[in-house]
C-alpha cells in the first residue's frame, strides 16, 4: 500500500510539473508575440496619451496629471489611476515610459492567456477545457487588438480574471479571505477602467444567489464585497471632485439610444465569428436564445449529483451575469454620461472574453457526462469549420500589419512623417498649433497646442470658450516663429476641408509630404480676430463637430 501511494504521488507530481510547464509556455508565447509584433514600439492611441503622459509626470516627481494642449498638466480624472501608475513603477526599473508600456502589454498578454486557461481548467477539472479557453483567447483578433497598444484594457482583463478566480473559489468554500481578495480585484478593475463597475454588478447578485448559508449571511457578504470594492474607488472619486470639480469628467445628459446602436452592437459581435451578414432580428434573437440556453444549462449543471461540475457551473453563471451587466453598463453610460463611447472591438472585448470562457466551461462540464459527447462532437466540427479559421486568419492578418506598419501614432507612417521631422527642427520657443497638437508634442517633445474644439463630444455639448480659444490662438500665431500645422501621416490633407475660422490672418508657408504649414500673413500682421471675428466665422454646431472630428482624426 505505501508503494502504491508513492507511485500515485510521483504521478501526481509529474502531472503538476507538466501542467506548470504548459502554462509557462503560454506565458512565454504571449509575451514573445507582443514583443516580436511591436518592432516600431508599443502602439499609441488617443487615450494612450493620457496614460503615458501621466506616467511621465509621475516619473518626474510631479502630479498624477496628463499633458494637455501646450504642455499644460491636467489632473487625471477621465481615466483611472492604476494603469499609468503601473507604467511609472515599471519605468523605475530602467526602461523608458514607452518601453515599460510595451513590456507590460507583453507580460499581460501572456498572463491573460495563462489565466483564461487556468480558470477554466481549475473550475472544470479538465486540462483540455483550459487549453480550449487559452486557444480561444489566442486566435481572437479582438484580444490581440486589445493588447497591441498602451491602453488599460489588458490590465483590466487581468484583474477581471483574478477576481473571477477568487469569487468562484469563495462561492465554493465560503472562506471570507477569498471574498476580500475578490473585492480588492474588483476595486482594481474599476480603478483601471470605470467600466469595471460591471464586475461589481455581477458579483453582488452572485454572492446573494449562488453563495452558501442562510440568506441573511449571503446578503451580509454581498454588502461586505460591495463596501470593500467601492472604498478605494470612493477615495479616488473624492480626490477628483476636490481637484477637478467632477468625479469622472462626465456630466449627466440624456442621449437616447436607438435601433442603430443595437445594430452596431450586433454587427461588432457578428464580425467576431465570421463575415456573413445576417438579419439583425435574427442576430438579436440568436443572442438572447444563446444566453437563455446557457443560463438554463448552467443552473441545472450546478445541481447535478456528485458536485463535480458545481464550481464550473458557478463560474459560468458569474460570466453570464457579467455579460449582461457589462452590456447594461455600456448602454447606461452611453445613454446618460458619455455619448462618445464607441461601439467597437475595444469597448466590447470583455463580452468576447466572457463568451469564450463560457464556451470552454460548458464544453468542460458536458464532457463529464458520457451522453453529452455526441452533442460536443458536432459543436467541435462546427467551430473548426466556421469561426475558428476566420478568427485565426483575421488575427494573423492583424498581427502581420502590426509588425510591418506599427499601431496608431507609433506606426511606420508617424516615424517617417515629414511634418513631425520639421517640428523637431524648430527652436524650443517656437509656437505650434496643430490639428494633432497633443500627439505632436508627445512624439516630438516640443510643446504644441491643439486646435480649439467647438464641440465637447464627451459631454455632448458646445464649448462655451470656443471664441476665446480662437482669439487666443490668433493672437499667438501673430508672434514671430509661430506656425499652424495641419497634417496627417496616414491620410492626405485636403486644404478645402480646413475650417476657415482657423486660417484668418494666416497664409501658407510651406508644404510637407503629409501636411501644410501656415504662418501670419505678411500683408496684414495686425489681424487679431477677437470675439466678434471668431463668432462671424463660427461653424454651425453639427459642422463644427464633423470638421473637428475629421481634422483631429477622431
Amino acid at each position: 500500500m505505501p508503494a502504491l501511494g508513492l507511485v500515485a504521488s510521483v504521478r501526481r507530481n509529474s502531472t503538476d510539473i507538466l501542467v506548470g510547464l504548459w502554462y509557462g509556455a503560454w506565458l512565454i508565447l504571449g509575451a514573445w508575440l507582443i514583443l516580436r509584433g511591436t518592432p516600431w514600439g508599443i502602439g499609441v492611441r488617443h487615450d494612450s496619451l493620457s496614460y503615458l503622459t501621466a506616467a511621465e509626470n509621475l516619473a518626474q516627481g510631479k502630479c498624477l496629471c496628463w499633458l494637455g494642449s501646450g504642455g499644460v498638466p491636467k489632473p487625471l480624472v477621465h481615466f483611472g489611476p492604476v494603469y499609468p501608475t503601473l507604467i511609472w513603477a515599471v519605468s523605475r526599473l530602467g526602461p523608458s515610459i514607452l518601453e515599460a508600456a510595451r513590456w507590460i502589454d507583453a507580460v499581460l498578454y501572456g498572463m491573460n492567456l495563462v489565466l483564461s486557461g487556468l480558470l477554466v481548467h481549475w473550475a472544470t477539472r479538465r486540462f483540455w477545457a483550459g487549453v480550449l479557453a487559452s486557444g480561444l483567447f489566442l486566435v481572437s483578433p479582438v484580444l490581440l487588438q486589445v493588447h497591441d497598444a498602451a491602453m488599460s484594457e489588458p490590465l483590466f482583463l487581468f484583474f477581471l480574471l483574478l477576481g473571477l478566480f477568487a469569487l468562484t473559489a469563495f462561492l465554493g468554500s465560503g472562506k471570507r479571505s477569498q471574498l476580500v481578495v475578490s473585492s480588492l480585484f474588483a476595486a482594481a478593475a474599476i480603478l483601471t477602467r470605470y467600466a469595471g463597475t460591471s464586475f461589481l454588478l455581477a458579483a453582488v447578485p452572485a454572492v446573494v444567489f449562488l453563495g452558501q448559508g442562510p440568506v441573511r449571511n449571503r446578503i451580509r457578504d454581498a454588502v461586505v464585497f460591495g463596501a470593500l470594492a467601492l472604498a478605494p474607488v470612493s477615495i479616488w472619486l473624492a480626490r477628483n471632485v476636490a481637484i477637478a470639480g467632477n468625479a469622472t469628467n462626465r456630466v449627466f445628459r440624456v442621449h437616447v439610444l436607438d435601433a442603430d446602436h443595437a445594430r452596431q452592437f450586433l454587427d461588432v459581435m457578428t464580425r467576431w465569428f465570421g463575415t456573413k451578414v445576417f438579419s439583425h432580428w435574427l442576430e438579436g434573437a440568436a443572442l438572447v436564445l444563446l444566453l437563455a440556453a446557457l443560463g438554463i444549462f448552467l443552473r441545472r449543471a450546478r445541481g447535478w449529483p456528485g458536485g463535480g461540475p458545481r464550481a464550473a457551473a458557478t463560474l459560468g453563471l458569474i460570466l453570464l451575469t457579467f455579460f449582461v451587466a457589462y452590456s447594461l453598463t455600456i448602454a447606461l453610460s452611453k445613454s446618460f454620461f458619455d455619448d462618445s463611447i464607441p461601439v467597437d472591438n475595444r469597448m466590447l472585448f470583455p463580452l468576447y472574453a466572457a463568451l469564450a470562457l463560457m464556451a470552454a466551461t460548458v464544453v468542460g462540464i458536458g464532457a463529464r457526462r458520457p451522453n453529452w459527447i455526441w452533442a460536443l462532437v458536432p459543436f467541435g466540427v462546427l467551430m473548426v469549420a466556421g469561426p475558428l479559421p476566420h478568427m485565426a486568419a483575421e488575427a494573423q492578418q492583424m498581427y502581420g500589419a502590426m509588425q510591418a506598419e506599427g499601431v496608431g501614432f507609433a506606426s511606420r507612417a508617424w516615424h517617417a512623417s515629414a511634418s513631425v521631422t520639421w517640428v523637431r527642427t524648430l527652436p524650443a520657443d517656437a509656437i505650434v498649433y496643430s490639428n494633432r497638437g497633443l500627439i505632436l508634442q508627445f512624439v516630438t517633445g516640443h510643446e504644441a497646442y491643439q486646435l480649439p474644439e467647438g464641440y465637447d463630444s464627451v459631454k455632448a455639448e458646445e464649448r462655451t470658450d470656443f471664441d476665446e480659444q480662437v482669439a487666443r490662438m490668433r493672437a499667438a500665431l501673430q508672434q514671430p516663429e509661430s506656425y499652424l500645422l495641419i497634417f496627417d501621416p496616414v491620410r492626405p490633407v485636403d486644404p478645402a476641408a480646413i475650417p476657415a475660422v482657423f486660417l484668418l490672418g494666416l497664409e501658407p508657408y510651406r508644404s510637407t509630404e503629409d501636411g501644410i504649414i501656415y504662418r501670419r500673413s505678411s500683408g496684414d500682421a495686425s489681424l487679431g480676430g477677437g470675439r466678434l471675428g471668431a463668432a462671424a466665422c463660427r461653424l454651425p454646431e453639427a459642422g463644427a463637430k464633423m470638421a473637428w472630428n475629421a481634422m483631429a482624426g477622431r
